[in-house]
Protein backbone atom coordinates (compact mmCIF):
# COMPACT_ATOMS: atom_id res chain seq x y z
CA UNK A 1 0.00 0.00 0.00
CA UNK A 2 2.64 2.62 0.26
CA UNK A 3 3.62 4.71 -2.55
CA UNK A 4 5.95 3.30 -4.93
CA UNK A 5 7.78 5.45 -7.72
CA UNK A 6 8.25 2.75 -9.65
CA UNK A 7 4.54 1.67 -10.09
CA UNK A 8 3.67 5.02 -10.58
CA UNK A 9 6.41 4.98 -13.34
CA UNK A 10 4.75 2.15 -15.26
CA UNK A 11 1.44 2.74 -14.60
CA UNK A 12 2.48 6.13 -16.77
CA UNK A 13 3.91 4.68 -19.06
CA UNK A 14 0.93 2.74 -20.16
CA UNK A 15 -0.91 5.38 -20.07
CA UNK A 16 0.91 7.49 -22.22
CA UNK A 17 1.57 4.25 -24.49
CA UNK A 18 -2.22 3.69 -24.86
CA UNK A 19 -2.75 7.53 -25.64
CA UNK A 20 -0.50 7.83 -28.32
CA UNK A 21 -1.79 4.30 -29.59
CA UNK A 22 -5.61 5.92 -29.39
CA UNK A 23 -4.57 9.32 -31.48
CA UNK A 24 -2.82 7.50 -34.03
CA UNK A 25 -6.34 5.63 -34.51
CA UNK A 26 -8.08 8.46 -34.36
CA UNK A 27 -5.75 10.45 -37.34
CA UNK A 28 -5.65 6.90 -39.28
CA UNK A 29 -9.16 7.31 -39.30
CA UNK A 30 -9.84 10.52 -40.34
CA UNK A 31 -7.08 10.72 -42.72
CA UNK A 32 -8.81 7.66 -44.26
CA UNK A 33 -11.80 9.50 -44.86
CA UNK A 34 -10.55 12.20 -46.20
CA UNK A 35 -8.78 10.47 -48.79
CA UNK A 36 -11.92 8.53 -49.98
CA UNK A 37 -14.78 10.30 -49.11
CA UNK A 38 -16.63 11.47 -52.46
CA UNK A 39 -15.85 15.05 -53.46
CA UNK A 40 -18.93 15.19 -55.22
CA UNK A 41 -16.96 15.38 -58.56
CA UNK A 42 -15.66 12.88 -60.65
CA UNK A 43 -11.73 13.55 -59.87
CA UNK A 44 -10.49 9.85 -61.07
CA UNK A 45 -7.87 9.70 -64.43
CA UNK A 46 -8.68 13.58 -64.66
CA UNK A 47 -5.57 14.59 -66.85
CA UNK A 48 -4.76 18.35 -66.25
CA UNK A 49 -2.56 19.79 -68.90
CA UNK A 50 -1.15 23.87 -67.62
CA UNK A 51 -1.23 26.41 -70.53
CA UNK A 52 2.08 27.80 -69.35
CA UNK A 53 2.38 30.16 -71.74
CA UNK A 54 0.63 32.36 -74.76
CA UNK A 55 1.55 30.03 -77.48
CA UNK A 56 -0.20 27.27 -75.45
CA UNK A 57 -3.18 29.67 -74.77
CA UNK A 58 -2.92 30.99 -78.41
CA UNK A 59 -3.24 26.69 -79.76
CA UNK A 60 -5.32 25.44 -77.22
CA UNK A 61 -8.87 25.27 -78.23
CA UNK A 62 -7.20 23.23 -81.36
CA UNK A 63 -5.38 21.28 -78.93
CA UNK A 64 -8.62 20.59 -76.98
CA UNK A 65 -10.75 19.79 -79.85
CA UNK A 66 -7.55 17.03 -80.77
CA UNK A 67 -7.44 15.29 -77.39
CA UNK A 68 -11.33 15.37 -77.71
CA UNK A 69 -11.65 13.47 -81.05
CA UNK A 70 -9.23 11.32 -79.70
CA UNK A 71 -10.47 7.44 -78.54
CA UNK A 72 -8.24 8.09 -75.41
CA UNK A 73 -10.58 10.43 -74.09
CA UNK A 74 -14.03 10.63 -72.87
CA UNK A 75 -14.49 14.35 -72.23
CA UNK A 76 -12.38 17.51 -72.76
CA UNK A 77 -12.69 21.05 -71.51
CA UNK A 78 -10.80 24.30 -71.01
CA UNK A 79 -11.12 26.46 -67.74
CA UNK A 80 -9.30 28.75 -66.05
CA UNK A 81 -8.38 26.59 -63.61
CA UNK A 82 -8.90 22.80 -63.03
CA UNK A 83 -11.82 23.70 -59.76
CA UNK A 84 -11.86 27.08 -58.63
CA UNK A 85 -10.02 29.91 -59.66
CA UNK A 86 -11.16 32.92 -58.16
CA UNK A 87 -14.10 34.52 -56.64
CA UNK A 88 -16.22 37.60 -57.30
CA UNK A 89 -18.84 39.68 -55.39
CA UNK A 90 -22.86 38.51 -56.56
CA UNK A 91 -26.31 39.37 -55.83
CA UNK A 92 -29.85 38.91 -56.83
CA UNK A 93 -30.83 41.14 -59.19
CA UNK A 94 -33.94 42.31 -57.35
CA UNK A 95 -31.82 42.88 -54.18
CA UNK A 96 -29.06 45.78 -54.19
CA UNK A 97 -25.40 45.87 -53.70
CA UNK A 98 -25.91 46.23 -50.14
CA UNK A 99 -26.62 42.48 -50.04
CA UNK A 100 -23.92 41.31 -52.10
CA UNK A 101 -22.30 38.14 -51.04
CA UNK A 102 -18.75 36.56 -51.83
CA UNK A 103 -18.79 33.72 -54.23
CA UNK A 104 -15.70 31.55 -55.93
CA UNK A 105 -15.76 31.00 -59.30
CA UNK A 106 -14.28 28.88 -62.08
CA UNK A 107 -14.86 29.64 -65.62
CA UNK A 108 -14.98 27.75 -68.68
CA UNK A 109 -16.55 25.70 -71.90
CA UNK A 110 -19.60 23.94 -71.83
CA UNK A 111 -18.13 20.94 -71.53
CA UNK A 112 -16.86 21.61 -67.58
CA UNK A 113 -19.92 19.77 -66.11
CA UNK A 114 -19.98 16.56 -68.25
CA UNK A 115 -15.93 16.24 -67.41
CA UNK A 116 -16.08 16.28 -63.87
CA UNK A 117 -19.49 14.74 -63.76
CA UNK A 118 -20.98 17.81 -61.83
CA UNK A 119 -24.77 16.57 -61.18
CA UNK A 120 -27.24 19.19 -62.36
CA UNK A 121 -30.45 19.17 -59.84
CA UNK A 122 -32.36 22.36 -61.50
CA UNK A 123 -32.02 23.80 -65.18
CA UNK A 124 -29.33 23.35 -67.63
CA UNK A 125 -26.02 23.55 -68.64
CA UNK A 126 -25.32 27.00 -70.05
CA UNK A 127 -25.34 27.67 -73.71
CA UNK A 128 -22.43 27.81 -75.69
CA UNK A 129 -21.60 31.75 -77.12
CA UNK A 130 -19.16 33.37 -79.18
CA UNK A 131 -16.19 35.54 -77.97
CA UNK A 132 -14.72 37.61 -80.12
CA UNK A 133 -12.47 39.89 -78.07
CA UNK A 134 -8.40 39.12 -78.54
CA UNK A 135 -7.52 42.52 -76.07
CA UNK A 136 -6.40 40.22 -73.11
CA UNK A 137 -5.37 43.38 -71.19
CA UNK A 138 -8.98 44.60 -70.68
CA UNK A 139 -11.29 43.64 -67.61
CA UNK A 140 -13.00 40.29 -68.47
CA UNK A 141 -16.22 41.60 -67.39
CA UNK A 142 -16.48 43.75 -70.50
CA UNK A 143 -16.91 40.87 -73.37
CA UNK A 144 -14.77 37.61 -72.11
CA UNK A 145 -17.82 36.43 -69.26
CA UNK A 146 -20.81 34.58 -70.55
CA UNK A 147 -24.34 35.78 -70.07
CA UNK A 148 -25.14 32.55 -68.47
CA UNK A 149 -23.79 31.32 -64.87
CA UNK A 150 -24.38 28.02 -63.31
CA UNK A 151 -24.85 28.21 -59.21
CA UNK A 152 -24.09 24.82 -56.84
CA UNK A 153 -26.83 24.46 -54.12
CA UNK A 154 -25.17 26.48 -51.32
CA UNK A 155 -24.78 29.60 -53.96
CA UNK A 156 -28.11 29.97 -54.97
CA UNK A 157 -29.05 29.35 -50.93
CA UNK A 158 -26.76 32.59 -50.24
CA UNK A 159 -28.16 34.62 -52.60
CA UNK A 160 -31.84 34.30 -51.54
CA UNK A 161 -33.06 31.34 -53.98
CA UNK A 162 -34.88 28.15 -53.58
CA UNK A 163 -32.17 26.20 -55.95
CA UNK A 164 -35.27 24.45 -57.46
CA UNK A 165 -36.49 27.91 -58.50
CA UNK A 166 -33.42 29.56 -59.28
CA UNK A 167 -32.95 29.03 -62.95
CA UNK A 168 -34.26 31.84 -65.05
CA UNK A 169 -33.50 34.36 -62.30
CA UNK A 170 -30.87 36.85 -62.63
CA UNK A 171 -27.79 37.73 -60.52
CA UNK A 172 -25.96 40.90 -60.80
CA UNK A 173 -22.25 41.69 -60.08
CA UNK A 174 -20.14 45.01 -59.43
CA UNK A 175 -16.97 46.14 -60.93
CA UNK A 176 -15.58 49.18 -61.57
CA UNK A 177 -18.81 50.86 -61.48
CA UNK A 178 -20.40 48.81 -63.67
CA UNK A 179 -23.14 46.57 -62.94
CA UNK A 180 -23.31 42.98 -65.36
CA UNK A 181 -26.55 40.94 -65.04
CA UNK A 182 -26.41 37.39 -65.48
CA UNK A 183 -28.87 34.59 -66.25
CA UNK A 184 -28.97 31.21 -63.89
CA UNK A 185 -29.10 28.74 -66.41
CA UNK A 186 -29.01 26.03 -63.86
CA UNK A 187 -28.11 24.63 -60.37
CA UNK A 188 -25.68 21.84 -59.12
CA UNK A 189 -25.37 19.51 -56.45
CA UNK A 190 -23.08 20.80 -54.07
CA UNK A 191 -18.80 19.31 -54.40
CA UNK A 192 -15.80 20.18 -52.47
CA UNK A 193 -14.14 22.15 -54.64
CA UNK A 194 -11.60 23.11 -51.96
CA UNK A 195 -10.43 20.03 -50.00
CA UNK A 196 -12.55 18.66 -47.08
CA UNK A 197 -10.61 20.06 -44.49
CA UNK A 198 -13.06 22.96 -45.39
CA UNK A 199 -17.07 23.25 -45.65
CA UNK A 200 -18.94 22.87 -48.81
CA UNK A 201 -18.94 27.24 -49.93
CA UNK A 202 -20.86 29.26 -52.83
CA UNK A 203 -19.43 28.16 -56.20
CA UNK A 204 -20.25 29.30 -59.36
CA UNK A 205 -19.30 27.82 -62.99
CA UNK A 206 -19.37 31.04 -66.15
CA UNK A 207 -18.75 30.27 -69.89
CA UNK A 208 -15.81 32.31 -70.56
CA UNK A 209 -13.52 33.65 -74.03
CA UNK A 210 -11.34 30.60 -74.32
CA UNK A 211 -8.13 32.58 -74.95
CA UNK A 212 -8.72 33.64 -70.94
CA UNK A 213 -8.53 29.63 -70.65
CA UNK A 214 -4.65 28.58 -68.75
CA UNK A 215 -6.02 24.83 -68.02
CA UNK A 216 -7.26 21.92 -70.17
CA UNK A 217 -8.75 18.63 -68.13
CA UNK A 218 -9.24 15.99 -70.18
CA UNK A 219 -11.04 12.78 -68.68
CA UNK A 220 -9.56 9.48 -69.67
CA UNK A 221 -10.21 6.54 -71.35
CA UNK A 222 -8.82 4.74 -67.71
CA UNK A 223 -7.73 1.23 -70.09
CA UNK A 224 -5.36 3.72 -72.30
CA UNK A 225 -3.60 6.10 -69.74
CA UNK A 226 -0.44 5.67 -71.08
CA UNK A 227 -1.24 6.07 -74.35
CA UNK A 228 -3.53 8.65 -73.25
CA UNK A 229 -0.50 11.20 -72.08
CA UNK A 230 1.40 9.87 -74.39
CA UNK A 231 -0.71 11.55 -77.02
CA UNK A 232 -1.33 15.05 -75.27
CA UNK A 233 2.26 15.11 -75.32
CA UNK A 234 2.83 14.78 -78.94
CA UNK A 235 0.21 16.79 -80.10
CA UNK A 236 1.35 19.62 -77.01
CA UNK A 237 4.97 19.59 -78.87
CA UNK A 238 3.45 19.77 -82.56
CA UNK A 239 1.30 23.10 -81.31
CA UNK A 240 3.41 24.41 -79.22
CA UNK A 241 7.22 23.29 -79.58
CA UNK A 242 8.84 25.99 -77.46
CA UNK A 243 6.91 25.31 -74.80
CA UNK A 244 7.16 22.93 -71.76
CA UNK A 245 4.93 19.97 -71.68
CA UNK A 246 3.45 20.41 -68.11
CA UNK A 247 0.49 18.00 -66.42
CA UNK A 248 -1.12 16.53 -62.94
CA UNK A 249 -3.97 14.33 -62.34
CA UNK A 250 -7.01 16.41 -60.49
CA UNK A 251 -6.74 13.90 -57.71
CA UNK A 252 -3.41 14.08 -57.07
CA UNK A 253 -3.72 17.84 -56.96
CA UNK A 254 -6.59 17.34 -54.97
CA UNK A 255 -5.31 15.03 -52.35
CA UNK A 256 -2.08 17.27 -52.36
CA UNK A 257 -3.88 19.10 -49.68
CA UNK A 258 -3.39 16.12 -47.44
CA UNK A 259 0.46 15.75 -47.28
CA UNK A 260 0.62 17.85 -44.17
CA UNK A 261 -1.91 15.41 -42.31
CA UNK A 262 -0.17 12.29 -43.91
CA UNK A 263 3.19 13.40 -42.55
CA UNK A 264 1.48 13.87 -39.15
CA UNK A 265 0.12 10.50 -39.72
CA UNK A 266 3.32 9.12 -40.17
CA UNK A 267 5.12 11.31 -37.00
CA UNK A 268 2.25 10.16 -34.29
CA UNK A 269 2.64 6.40 -35.55
CA UNK A 270 6.44 5.90 -35.06
CA UNK A 271 5.98 7.73 -31.89
CA UNK A 272 3.09 4.93 -30.99
CA UNK A 273 5.02 2.43 -31.93
CA UNK A 274 8.06 3.99 -29.74
CA UNK A 275 6.17 3.80 -26.99
CA UNK A 276 4.15 0.47 -27.47
CA UNK A 277 7.77 -0.85 -27.66
CA UNK A 278 9.20 0.96 -24.65
CA UNK A 279 5.97 -0.58 -22.98
CA UNK A 280 6.92 -3.86 -23.93
CA UNK A 281 10.26 -3.45 -22.51
CA UNK A 282 9.24 -2.56 -19.14
CA UNK A 283 7.30 -5.01 -18.74
CA UNK A 284 9.33 -7.70 -19.69
CA UNK A 285 11.60 -5.83 -17.02
CA UNK A 286 8.87 -6.23 -14.59
CA UNK A 287 8.47 -9.63 -15.03
CA UNK A 288 11.76 -10.37 -14.48
CA UNK A 289 12.32 -8.26 -11.80
CA UNK A 290 9.51 -9.81 -10.29
CA UNK A 291 10.26 -13.38 -10.76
Amino acid sequence: GRFSVRKVLIVSQFIISTCLIFATLVIWSQLHFMLNAKTGFDGDQQLVLNLNGEQAQRNSTLLASRLAASVNFKSVTKATAPLVSGDMNLYSSNKTIADKQIVFFDFAEVNYLKTLGLQVVAGTNFAPETFNNTNMLEDMELHDFGKQVILNEEAAKLLGFDPYKAPGQYVSHLHNGIIYQYKIAGVVKNYHYFSLHASIGPCAIMGINPMRCTTIIAKLDGRHAAAAVAYASDQWKKLNPDTPFSYGFLDAIFQADYAQDQREQQMISIFAGLATFISCLGLLGLITYTV
